[in-house]
């Protein structure tokens, strides 16, 4: 079976990938409390969550067909008696849901102690992340890094070296064009020469006369959730087509 394949071979990187996050993170919440005079704040924690899973995220799903960088270990990986599909799976699975899970359980882990170890005062005790805290709403990482995810594992395909600086490079560019094509659209629409249009679907801001004016525009939830998910999954389907090609 690939995956358990896959799990014997890589498994001794992976669980010193853990060890490191979970140190990184252990530093992190515990220089946040010092710098806080014990306090590890709902906010702060929301912080070092979401830039984390983001951040190590990105990071691991650049790794996920690294065998495909050396020609030697490409065509040994690109003749495995497995499926293209069996190959994506289980790369899509590591990356993404097994990723997630294992980093909930160290972020966890390290939030429970470093809370345990720095609160001071029992009356106001600090309290570990609460995913679903309706004012901060944690939770939307989970939407952030599902579209990174994607857009980051087709990068992981089609760059052979240095997979996470040219992915990040052509995003940052991408954001770039997208908004700039975005700024001459409107400005095409409604004729005013002094927009400050930065993000697509946010709204217009604009000069007249000397005065600035912004008019709010928030999409409907639903509209975003349907691009949301249009867009990610465009982006898995033309990875595992991308890998097919790349069969012997």
């Amino acid at each position: 079976m690939l995956f358990k394949k896959h799990s014997i071979e890589h498994g001794k990187s992976y669980l010193f990938s853990i060890a490191t996050l979970t140190g990184l993170l252990l530093i992190f919440l515990s220089a946040v409390s010092y710098m806080n005079a014990g306090r590890l704040t709902q906010n702060s924690q929301t912080v070092v969550f979401m830039i984390g899973v983001t951040f190590a995220g990105t990071i691991f799903t650049s790794l996920s067909f690294n065998e495909l960088s050396d020609k030697r270990k490409a065509v040994s990986y690109l003749t495995l008696p497995a499926s293209q599909f069996e190959k994506y799976l289980v790369a899509w699975l590591y990356s993404y849901v097994i990723f997630q899970l294992v980093f909930l359980i160290c972020f966890y882990a390290m939030d429970f102690l470093v809370v345990i170890l720095s609160t001071k005062d029992s009356n106001d005790p600090n309290k570990v992340l609460d995913l679903f805290e309706a004012n901060r709403k944690p939770y939307i990482v989970a939407f952030i890094f599902l579209f990174f995810h994607s857009f980051v594992f087709l990068g992981s395909i089609i760059f052979k070296k240095a997979h996470f600086v040219k992915i990040a490079f052509t995003f940052f560019v991408l954001v770039a064009a997208f908004s700039l094509l975005n700024k001459f659209i409107i400005s095409s629409m409604i004729n005013e020469n002094k927009l400050s249009v930065f993000v697509p679907f946010s709204g217009v801001g604009f000069v007249e006369k000397g005065k600035y004016y912004n008019i709010d525009y928030l999409t409907p939830l639903y509209l975003g959730l349907m691009l949301l998910f249009a867009i990610v999954g465009l982006l898995w389907l033309s990875a595992f087509y991308k890998l097919k090609e790349k069969e012997v």
